[in-house]
């Protein structure tokens, strides 16, 4: 469980820049399966300390898996959710993340 207190700045279309204050609190989990799979999960809250109502959170879960040494294969899903979004923006996205990764 992570938790730290900061500030954060937000700029956007047609907007005035604002800045406030900032908390977010997170926890990341990782459970390996066998010795080359492994699946995680984080979960993420940031608030702003001038309107605790207007938050962001974030949720992710995923797996990997190593195809050698040197690769490995992942896929993530992530839903990002702002319960106050500016303008049109919807207030929830998913997104279906794919990555393989090579250590050189």
């Amino acid at each position: 469980m992570d938790a730290a207190l900061g500030a954060v700045t937000e700029k956007n279309p047609l907007q005035d820049r604002r800045t406030s204050g900032a908390i977010t609190v997170g926890q990341k989990l990782t459970h390996q399966l066998t010795s080359t799979a492994s699946l995680k999960h984080e979960a993420t809250a940031l608030w702003k300390t001038q309107d605790l109502d207007n938050a962001l959170y974030t949720l992710s879960a995923g797996i990997s898996a190593a195809l050698s040494s040197r690769g490995q294969l992942s896929f993530e899903v992530l839903n990002v959710y702002k319960n106050r979004p500016p303008g049109i923006t919807k207030k929830n996205d998913v997104a279906l993340i794919t990555a393989l990764t090579t250590k050189c």
